[in-house]
């Protein structure tokens, strides 16, 4: 009568054969010629920042979930925006009142993201809001797909209420942030976003707050809605970095983007 084989023996001897045979097949796969490998796959984020990049204007419509981010896609759009509104109504059925975390935004964009091939430009609110905390949400968001993240300088308090009432971080709170998101990613591009109106509304002060994060590492920097028709005085001191508001080529107004 053959002998029974127990579940241990078993184990091994499959062990064994499985590493023959993965000893046979490596002089087979290092003899493929180097020309015939499939090339490393491109992150999201190096997508994003070849399309910013380029000499088209880049258009990402808005995507409320994978439905619509597909229909975008479908239609040959290059990109995808997902603005933080989208969470909240999806979530929670309220308006964009800084009721959802910025976890939640990232998961429920992170969903999205893994089922297109197009990058997606996320509103990620304020990222955080402290560098501890940006850091770990930027590492988390690349990983997760995000091509583009955008986060602004806006209290939740000035979220809250629609800008009724004012509420923005310090510049240099604002800067750190940028830095440890900078610091956390690899590829993925990174768009500061001066939402809120400044102390006494100064124009002067948002302009140096632009600079100063366009210098602090951002790749693009966009102003709020009450800015619209003042953007062309930053255009000769933001060098080198992407603008985005309503007044030429490649750049749209915040509101087209999402505000939130």
């Amino acid at each position: 009568m053959a002998k029974k084989t127990n579940r241990r023996e078993f184990v091994q001897v499959a062990g064994l054969a499985a590493s023959g045979l993965m000893a046979t097949a490596g002089p087979i796969a290092a003899a493929v010629p180097v020309s015939q490998a499939r090339p490393a796959p491109r992150t999201m984020g190096a997508r994003f920042r070849a399309l910013l990049n380029g000499p088209e204007p880049l258009i990402c419509p808005g995507a409320y979930d994978v439905l619509t981010a597909r229909l975008v896609e479908l239609h040959g759009f290059k990109g995808a925006f997902i603005g933080s509104s989208v969470v909240n109504q999806a979530m929670l059925g309220l308006p964009d009142q800084a009721v959802v975390t910025v976890s939640e935004i990232i998961d429920y964009d992170g969903i999205i993201a893994s089922n297109v091939d197009i990058p997606v430009l996320a509103d990620v609110d304020d990222f955080g809001a402290t560098p501890l905390n940006v850091y770990r949400f930027a590492k988390e968001a690349e990983r997760r797909g995000i091509g583009c993240a955008a986060f602004d300088d806006r209290m939740p308090i000035n979220r809250a209420t629609g800008y009724a009432v004012p509420g923005v971080y310090p510049k240099a709170r604002m800067i750190d942030n940028i830095h440890a998101a900078a610091d956390a990613r690899t590829d993925m591009v990174l768009i500061a976003r001066c939402l809120a109106p400044t102390p006494n509304s100064s124009y002067t002060e948002m302009l140096d707050r632009a600079v100063a994060y366009a210098e602090a590492g951002a790749d693009a920097v966009e102003y709020g809605k009450h800015c619209v028709g003042r953007h062309r005085q930053s255009f000769g001191r933001i060098e080198d970095h992407r603008t985005n508001d309503c007044s030429g080529k490649g750049v749209s107004e915040p509101g087209d983007l999402g505000e939130g």
